[in-house]
Formats: C-alpha cells, sequence, structure tokens
C-alpha cells in the first residue's frame, strides 16, 4: 500500500520530500495496521469463544499478536524514518547544487537518487542505517545498544551463543560474531559514505 501511494503520488507529478514519507505512515499505513490487527484479534476472540479455548490459551495468542503488530509498526516506523532522513539529505544537497555551494558529477547526483531502502533486503542493516541516520558518529558497539532499545529486531541465530540469546550489545563483546557485527555496520556506513552522509 505505502509503495503504491508513493508511485502514484509521483506519477502525479509530484516531488517526494522528506516530510511525504511521514505523513504517509502517520496517515495512512499506521492507521491500516491498528485497524487489521484489531480486526484480526476480535476474529481471533470469536473463534476462541466459540471454540471454549481456556482463557489462558486465548490471552496468550491474543499477547502474542499484540507483540507481533508492535515489532511491525517499529519495522515501518524505522523504515520511514530512514527514508525521510535520506530525503531531508538529498534536498539539502540539491538546494547546495542550486546554490552554487557545491558542485556533484553526473555519475554521483544519479547514485544518490536511489535510496538504500531499496538496496537493502537485509532487516537487520535497515536497523543499522537508522541507527546511523540518527547518529552518525555512532560507535559499533553504540550502534548494537540502539538496536537493543529499538527492539524491532531479533539478534540473528548466526550471532546467538545460546538459543536463548537477544542481547546485540552481549553478542558484539563476544569475539567470534563481534566481526559479524562490525562488518554488517561497516557495510551500511561505506554505502552511506559513498552517498556522502558520512565524511
Amino acid at each position: 500500500m505505502y509503495d503504491t501511494d508513493c508511485d502514484v503520488w509521483q506519477m502525479q507529478g509530484h516531488a517526494k520530500s522528506a516530510a511525504f514519507p511521514r505523513a504517509l505512515y502517520s496517515g495512512g499505513t499506521l492507521p491500516a495496521l491498528r485497524a487489521r490487527s484489531g480486526v484480526i484479534a476480535n476474529y481471533f476472540a470469536r473463534v476462541a469463544g466459540r471454540a471454549n479455548f481456556p482463557r489462558q490459551i486465548r490471552n496468550a495468542h491474543l499477547e502474542g499478536l499484540r507483540a507481533r503488530m508492535q515489532r511491525l509498526e517499529v519495522r515501518w516506523r524505522r523504515r520511514i524514518e530512514a527514508e525521510a532522513k535520506e530525503g531531508e539529505h538529498l534536498e539539502r544537497r540539491e538546494k547546495s547544487r542550486v546554490h552554487g555551494s557545491a558542485a556533484e558529477g553526473n555519475q554521483q547526483s544519479r547514485r544518490l537518487t536511489k535510496p538504500l531502502l531499496l538496496k537493502y533486503r537485509s532487516r537487520i542493516k535497515l536497523a543499522i542505517l537508522l541507527a546511523l541516520t540518527k547518529n552518525p558518529r555512532a560507535a559499533d558497539v553504540e550502534v548494537c545498544r540502539f538496536l537493543d532499545a529499538d527492539g524491532g529486531e531479533e539478534l540473528p541465530i548466526g550471532w546467538r551463543n545460546r538459543r536463548e540469546d537477544r542481547s546485540f550489545f552481549d553478542a558484539y563483546k563476544r569475539p567470534p560474531t563481534k566481526r559479524n557485527i562490525e562488518i554488517a555496520i561497516n557495510k551500511v556506513r561505506r554505502d552511506l559514505r559513498d552517498r556522502g552522509f558520512l565524511s
């Protein structure tokens, strides 16, 4: 739905400003997610009532649904914020170019027009992207703390020492997984640097 709205907006000749994704999220995507969550919860509650599900089981399923929908909201909010931040940066670069305060070659300009959000398929990279757009000077360990506080992504299975491990910060302190985390963060940093987001 979000991608379709963006395409329609641009087909109508409007520029996709930094404010656009935030407005579309708060006015369209977020209400739609919450409405869908409510519909699913109500339907399950009715089915559980007719099937005489034990209250504990019913409540556990509803709580699980609520937690999953919250994580989905976090992922969408993170995507929108990263896209808006990138849009703000591109707008500043365009204003600088128009006023002659910065000169960019055509090849570099074309490379900057494709958002990193379209490049990344990994949700971990998207989460790292948001951390670095919020704090470009963040060290690796600070990025890990951000990922833990954000809570939108679970620690990948390959980065866990035990099945119950969930903390990116704890994984970063372990030498076997520290290198994997550093590689993931550095790839995002390099992309941001190539696009002029980082110096």
